[in-house]
């Protein structure tokens, strides 16, 4: 205590006996502190107490002993209801993240369902239609005809892939020179070839642009006067472009 309170203390403690003995007992107290066992004996009670401070002592002890046990539970109920408001708000938080992530992935399936729908579709359009359509790559080689176009090669699919578009419909200027579609004299002058070339040039679509055909069929040439489109695709961050033609009427 301080010297004032101690005084303050003594003459609160002033007993109408003869004499009166008052003893300060220091203790420590983990995560509290230091604290004091004020003791005050009366003369009539008959008993000194120095008498009995050993057992003063052991009492101070386990009062000690009772008082952190005290600290430690109650500091251990906070700790536990601050860890289930953490529980708490953590569930709740998962429970948005995966609410968020069901719908993220109810989406995707139902796009996913979109693209494949779209796509059976889209391939059923492209086999159905009586005219031809070609998909060719960067290289001009084929990598996808419809049924029309299967049907005037004669041939299967697995065959023509890879193939050039001339040499799929057998122009007469690959035929007759055997060096392939593409490298002949006349090629510079193909429609075909030039309006694909053109769409992967400068990604611009072309509408019936007027053209001619020189074909061979079982060794008859014919000519055809047809009407080419394309149109520009990106496939796998790779640049393709569908061509549609027909004899124009």
């Amino acid at each position: 205590f301080p010297s004032h309170d101690m005084v303050v203390v003594c003459e609160a403690l002033k007993l109408s006996t003869e004499r009166c003995d008052i003893c300060i007992y220091p203790f420590n107290i983990s995560n509290l502190g230091k604290r004091f066992l004020l003791l005050v004996n009366d003369s009539n009670a008959g008993v000194e107490l120095n008498q009995i401070e050993s057992l003063i002592i052991s009492f101070l002890n386990v009062l000690c002993v009772r008082l952190e046990n005290l600290k430690l539970n109650n500091d251990l109920r906070k700790l536990n209801a601050t860890l289930e408001e953490k529980v708490v708000e953590r569930t709740r938080q998962l429970n948005m993240v995966n609410s968020q992530l069901q719908v993220e992935i109810e989406e995707k399936q139902r796009r996913e369902n979109e693209i494949v729908d779209n796509e059976r579709k889209l391939n059923l359009i492209f086999n159905s239609t009586p005219l031809i359509m070609l998909l060719v790559d960067s290289n001009l080689s084929v990598t996808k005809i419809n049924q029309t176009g299967l049907n005037i090669a004669g041939k299967e699919e697995a065959f023509l892939l890879g193939m050039q578009p001339g040499e799929i419909l057998s122009c007469t200027y690959q035929i007759d020179e055997n060096i392939g579609c593409g490298r002949s004299s006349n090629c510079g002058s193909c429609t075909v070839r030039n309006s694909i070339n053109h769409t992967l040039q400068t990604r611009e679509n072309l509408y019936k642009v007027e053209g001619k055909l020189f074909l061979e069929n079982d060794g008859v040439p014919s000519e055809h006067d047809v009407l080419i489109t394309t149109t520009y695709l990106d496939i796998s961050s790779k640049p393709s472009v569908y061509v549609m033609y027909r004899d124009w009427e």
